[in-house]
């Protein structure tokens, strides 16, 4: 840290990282969200039963967990899944849903219009093994999403309080536990309602203008 004066990080939990286990004083950490434009958009209106996952088709995304917990989901549930993104697992992931045996998901390619997939969608669903931040969980709650997760190195703890605007299901509950709290969702409108309300609230402090000033 001798050649820097200041080391910015993203998060809360990143700034106890780099102090505590890296030794980084204090005084040269800076903690600064990232910010989305989507913040103050016209929210979903939630009126359909999709659930959507984004983001690139890679290990370090946990897809693969996300299909094994849709196979139970399936089973129990009409609601729907678009999984939005590209990558080099995309074949492997196809491959999985059809040993799953799964016929409510569909693969969308990645697209640079992310937000008319929010618009139609009324849950979000965030498997990653790890993050950064996570700007696919700011944008789905910018548009009023509830949300259910892995609570993961970084980020979603930040965004989501679990049972408050969402979910957040211990990595090491794996497809199981992911599944039981994504049904608990779909079967409660009235928490699908209340989290997408808080949801909002929630993210009005990731503003650009707050991240600016």
């Amino acid at each position: 840290m001798s050649h820097c004066s200041r080391l910015v990080v993203l998060t809360q939990q990143d700034r106890d990282l780099y102090h505590v286990q890296g030794g980084v004083p204090e005084s040269k950490l800076v903690q600064i969200y990232n910010a989305s434009p989507l913040i103050g958009a016209q929210p979903s209106l939630r009126n359909s039963k999709l659930a959507i996952a984004v983001g690139r088709l890679t290990e370090q995304k946990g897809f693969d967990l996300l299909l094994r917990a849709w196979s139970q989901i399936e089973k129990q549930s009409d609601w729907r899944l678009a999984i939005i993104g590209s990558g080099r697992d995309e074949q492997s992931l196809k491959k999985l849903a059809q040993e799953l045996q799964l016929n409510r998901v569909d693969f969308v390619p990645s697209t640079p219009d992310i937000e008319s997939w929010y618009d139609k969608a009324s849950v979000f669903l965030l498997p990653s093994r790890y993050e950064g931040f996570g700007m696919v969980l700011l944008e789905a709650m910018a548009k009023g999403l509830p949300a259910v997760s892995f609570d993961i190195v970084a980020g979603p703890r930040e965004l989501i309080d679990d049972g408050n605007n969402g979910f957040l299901v211990s990595l090491e509950a794996g497809p199981d536990g992911f599944a039981e709290k994504t049904l608990q969702l779909f079967k409660q409108k009235e928490w699908q309602d209340t989290f997408s309300i808080n949801a909002l609230k929630k993210v009005i402090r990731f503003r650009i203008a707050s991240t600016i000033q």
